[in-house]
């Protein structure tokens, strides 16, 4: 493998999921070498869209990945995980969720890095976002899904998902430090209501051979997520954001109708409006 970074992330109907693919993708290039996305065979269109992306952006390849289909199998997120790392050629990894969005700061890309030159592991602290009053909140440490992942350090070492490990098992997680500096936008709970139903059936059904019975109810009744059983789970914990979102992660949650801090008032004031040619 070669000095450098190699950033990358798993893809599937990112269209039909309402995936940040886009936006996942750009917070990678600028730290980046290479940005790598594993497809596994899509099939509503956002193959094209990425293949036409790559004919303008030669840092980004696209890698095939056979999907599976999973039920009931607890391993087949960090089988997909792993395979699409198999195809790094750089040093360094830097993996991403695709409806997560890597903060831009110069902060987090020093660290990033510094650790890529160290031949280090990180793990970065990620906003899990909710929505309350209309607004985007966060989900405290501890609840639902994890603040501290670890999702950088040397391509050679196996990667786990987010899913608990003892001291031993997993050497990435060991020798993982915490670099507050690193910040990753964990924006999957803010998809569009039928793509967020649609894509949690998948997951879950592929870890537990079941679905969610609380989201099966929600979506009979046309609840949005944070109206359901499930999200009386968290509405009491959820915290305010009280550092800076960049402006990506603010349109994306903007489309969608989610009031966020400024964005709005800072688009309506912009010289030049924001035009997408891509549907995404």
């Amino acid at each position: 493998m070669k000095d450098g970074i190699s950033g990358f992330t798993l893809a599937r109907d990112c269209m039909a999921n309402d995936y940040c693919i886009k936006e996942c993708v750009e917070s990678l290039l600028p730290i980046c070498d290479e940005v790598v996305i594993s497809d596994g065979e899509s099939t509503d269109g956002s193959r094209e869209l990425l293949e036409r992306w790559v004919e303008r952006e030669p840092k980004i390849r696209i890698v095939d990945y056979k999907w599976k289909y999973p039920k009931g199998d607890s391993k087949w997120f960090t089988d997909w995980i792993n395979d699409a790392r198999s195809h790094l050629r750089y040093k360094t990894m830097v993996q991403l969720d695709c409806d997560e969005i890597l903060h831009s700061s110069p902060e987090c890309h020093a660290a990033i890095k510094a650790a890529s030159d160290a031949g280090k592991a990180l793990q970065v602290d990620r906003l899990n976002l909710w929505r309350k009053d209309g607004k985007p909140m966060l989900i405290p440490d501890g609840h639902c899904v994890g603040k501290w992942v670890t999702r950088v350090g040397p391509s050679e070492l196996w990667l786990p998902s987010d899913e608990p490990h003892l001291p031993g098992e997993v050497p990435i997680l060991d020798m993982a430090e915490k670099a507050h500096a690193v910040r990753i936008w964990h924006v999957g709970f803010m998809r569009r209501r039928d793509a967020f139903y649609r894509k949690s059936k998948i997951v879950i059904e592929g870890f537990f051979h079941r679905w969610d019975t609380r989201l099966e109810r929600g979506q009979k009744e046309g609840k949005e997520l944070w109206e359901t059983e499930a999200g009386a789970d968290y509405e009491h914990l959820l915290e305010p954001i009280n550092c800076e979102m960049p402006d990506p992660v603010q349109r994306w949650l903007s489309a969608r109708g989610h009031a966020t801090p400024n964005y709005i008032a800072r688009l309506l004031t912009a010289p030049d409006p924001v035009i997408e040619i891509e549907p995404w």
